[in-house]
């Protein structure tokens, strides 16, 4: 890989990472908006708990390169659940859109092509 494509997977890996931790750090402590949000889904107060885990599991593994590819698919459904969600609910699924975009682009990023090449005396 490129190290301009290099620094870019790692900036939008950063930016996964502080939205995970700020998140799960605000469900942590109970902020109303985030109570509001789930339970306006139909979540009881007591399921940001468990959400709060599941974005300090994705803060973390993200940042392990052997699990960040699984990481991000996994992030990649999270937020195709929450934008149908969302929807259903009557509310615009911007920041579902903003997660698919920039894991798509993570993912692109690090596609690396193993191009085997041939000998000039294979044949």
């Amino acid at each position: 890989m490129k190290k301009t494509k290099k620094i870019i997977a790692w900036v939008l890996t950063g930016f996964f990472v502080f939205l995970f931790i700020f998140s799960g750090i605000q469900k942590l402590i109970g902020v109303k908006l985030q109570i509001k949000v789930l339970e306006d889904l139909g979540f009881a107060p007591s399921a940001l708990i468990p959400f709060a885990i599941v974005e300090f599991v994705f803060a973390i593994t993200i940042l392990i390169p052997k699990t960040r590819k699984l990481t991000i698919y996994a992030i990649l459904v999270w937020a195709l659940i929450a934008g149908v969600l969302l929807l259903r609910h009557g509310q615009p699924p911007i920041i579902s859109i903003v997660f698919v975009v920039v894991g798509a682009t993570i993912l692109w990023l690090q596609k690396e092509t193993k191009i085997k090449r041939r000998s000039s005396l294979e044949i």
